[in-house]
């Protein structure tokens, strides 16, 4: 069996188990940890599995903050407990330390990756939150009347919505929290979105491979707002990578948006991650305007 993301199998307790635990209230599903069982499940039994129980949950509830349901099952005569946990409405630390599940083991997380697990908790995403660093008047009249241009050139933008009213169209993509610019709003129309959030902006790698060894031939960096950074020319040309690729990355992270290029291909070698995203904006997410 060798346990999922849902359940974990451990043949004896230990307090180290209180981080899985941790990383199953941090999940969107909870999940279920078997005390007793090894990781092909076969029950091996554990020993005072009565007491083990009772005492489970008030030792999650101190140490967790959150309860659990702990009970005792049995198999061919031998006791194992089962530890269940509903997913938590608030990121869960143990010990000041975050946990989450990935696959079938758990790993702590640190840094942006612990903002962005209380914004899915909170259902909203970093973007999403108004900005106190840029505003409308900030805002690039090239890069919104591109938006515009594309849009109604592809039937996805109404016929009324005006470049000339920048507002409206940050309106019309919920790009505004009541007079203030939104992160998302900054970083696709700002000239200079890495004052707004670091590392927006994509860096450009040229690579040639010979004889199993990778060469550095160029790299570039491009600026300006992100949904025209894919567009603008430069010594290393990207007008091939998709804008939704540049926009959609995970903007949180304070690294820039790699492009590499090997073989005549080209890609952003970063996968996306779903927190802290722009939004697709109405949009075929991998197809923005």
């Amino acid at each position: 069996m060798g346990g999922s993301e849902r359940e974990e199998y451990k043949q004896s307790w230990h307090y180290s188990r209180l981080s899985t635990l941790c990383a199953f209230a941090n999940g969107g599903d909870g999940g279920t940890l078997f005390i007793g069982i090894d990781d092909k499940g076969v029950v091996t039994g554990v020993r005072n599995a009565k007491k083990l129980t009772e005492e489970l949950p008030n030792i999650i509830q101190h140490k967790l903050g959150f309860k659990a349901s702990v009970e005792t099952r049995a198999e061919n005569g031998k006791e194992y407990a089962v530890i269940a946990v509903k997913p938590q409405p608030n990121a869960v630390s143990y010990n000041g330390r975050f946990y989450v599940r990935s696959g079938s083991t758990t790993q702590e997380i640190s840094g942006h990756e612990i903002v962005t697990l209380q914004f899915e908790k909170d259902g909203i995403s970093f973007t999403d939150i108004a900005t106190d660093k840029a505003s409308v008047k900030d805002l690039s009249t090239e890069a919104v009347e591109y938006m515009v241009r594309r849009g109604k050139e592809r039937g996805r933008m109404p016929a009324l919505v005006s470049a000339d009213n920048v507002p409206a169209v940050l309106r019309h993509f919920d790009l505004m929290q009541g007079e203030k610019l939104t992160v998302a709003g900054a970083l696709l129309f700002h000239p200079r979105p890495s004052s707004v959030v670091q590392g927006a902006y994509t860096e450009i790698g040229v690579f040639s491979e010979a004889d199993g060894r990778v060469k550095l031939l160029r790299d570039d960096y491009v600026e300006g707002p992100l949904i025209m950074q894919s567009r603008r020319r430069r010594p290393t040309d990207i007008r091939e990578t998709r804008p939704g690729d540049v926009c959609h990355k995970g903007h949180l992270q304070r690294d820039g948006i790699p492009v590499s290029e090997r073989g005549g291909k080209r890609g952003v070698d970063e996968p996306c991650s779903p927190q802290g995203l722009l939004r697709p904006l109405s949009f075929d997410s991998q197809d923005i305007p």
